[in-house]
């Protein structure tokens, strides 16, 4: 086993490398975690805003009642009745809403009619619409009253009250992976760039060496033969890719180890993450057997890593990626690989129909896989004929 031996003293030589990798991921992993744990889950609140209401009617039953609909939600800030205060609070996000009152507003609201009020807002922001929705919420309940009961006083307590009720809102998951998604999704989504910078730095560096001249022609002196030689590195490539594989599956176990027992997902997520390993290798060998310098190992997995991790959905949600950016990564393992990793997610339960587009996912991967390893061993073939 003298080539199963080197293969890993050579592993040591690129410890340093992969260290970075898995460190700066962990970091970044356990910080997410705690993060995530102090925050709320799935909590819902309401939100007000600062506005103005500007009288120009005179105190009024309508008016007041407007007065406290609006102020049980939001913030109601005085201001003099100047248009240039007005407009300069405004501007300086004083305020993010002013309502005015018309002088007759509130004799017309008795006798009925269809009363508006002038405001003024911020265009097109979510604020001023909210101000919007309360507002007309309020009168055109009021005017109902109105209309119905001709006592505006008696009008607004029935608005006011009607107003008042409030409906619990609470959120909740659908999926098996529950309020915890965030959390061991995101470790698992983000594992696929850590297992390409790592599995192809280390696979690549290794075929590298042995395919050296000087130690390939060491070999090729040797009684080993060429079979022996290549089982003993092939066998290397495959403990290396799984432990790889299973020290970054165990530290999202011991991260998330209770929400993750308990979605009942680990077995699938890692078998996810076990398959985009052996795409990984794949493209590892194949980096290693036509790359003979350093530099441009780095290189091209410095591009491979991070751009399959950008428009493959790793780094960046497939939700907001054109679909011309989405058309291409289709072309690539990791696209699959998050694909998967988002049907899994998305599970409500376990059935045929569920894993479908799971397993349609993971055998595209092994696709990948094995398109990939053919043309490492075609070109490794045609080079040891050349020779």
């Amino acid at each position: 086993m003298q080539v199963f031996r080197l293969y890993f003293k050579l592993i040591r030589k690129v410890f340093p490398s992969l260290a970075i990798y898995l460190g700066i991921f962990l970091v970044l992993a356990i910080g997410f975690t705690f993060l995530g744990s102090d925050s709320e889950q799935a909590a819902f609140s309401q939100e007000g805003i600062k506005l103005t209401i500007i009288n120009r009617d005179g105190p009024s039953a309508v008016v007041d009642g407007l007065a406290e609909h609006l102020g049980t939600s939001n913030t109601l800030v005085e201001l003099p009745d100047d248009i240039e205060t007005l407009q300069d609070a405004i501007y300086y996000r004083n305020v993010s809403y002013i309502l005015i009152v018309p002088d007759g507003f509130s004799q017309g609201f008795s006798q009925g009619e269809n009363m508006t009020l002038d405001k003024i807002s911020i265009p097109d922001t979510t604020e001023g619409m909210y101000a919007d929705t309360l507002t007309n919420q309020y009168l055109a309940t009021a005017q109902l009253y109105q209309k119905a009961l001709h006592d505006p006083d008696r009008a607004v307590q029935a608005t006011l009250e009607d107003l008042q009720a409030q409906t619990p809102v609470s959120l909740q998951s659908t999926s098996l992976a529950g309020e915890e998604t965030a959390g061991y999704i995101f470790y698992f989504k983000f594992l696929a760039y850590v297992l390409l910078g790592m599995v192809i730095l280390g696979l690549s560096t290794i075929m590298m060496h042995f395919n050296q001249p000087n130690l390939r022609q060491r070999n090729q002196c040797s009684p080993l033969t060429l079979r022996s030689i290549n089982l003993q590195l092939a066998m290397g490539n495959g403990i290396f890719t799984l432990a790889c594989w299973m020290l970054l599956t165990l530290a999202g176990l011991i991260l998330y180890k209770g929400a993750l027992l308990q979605s009942g997902l680990l077995g699938l997520l890692s078998l996810n993450a076990l398959v985009f390993s052996v795409v990984c290798a794949a493209i590892g060998f194949l980096i290693g057997i036509f790359v003979r310098n350093a530099t441009v190992q780095s290189a091209i997995s410095n591009v491979l890593t991070l751009g399959m991790s950008f428009i493959c959905g790793v780094f960046v949600p497939r939700s907001v990626m054109s679909s011309s950016v989405l058309a291409v990564s289709k072309f690539l393992p990791a696209y699959w690989y998050v694909d998967a990793l988002e049907n899994i997610a998305g599970l409500t339960r376990i059935d045929t129909a569920s894993l479908q587009p799971i397993f349609q996912a993971l055998g595209i991967q092994l696709a990948f896989a094995a398109a990939i390893f053919s043309i490492g061993l075609l070109l490794s073939r045609q080079k040891q004929i050349s020779r």
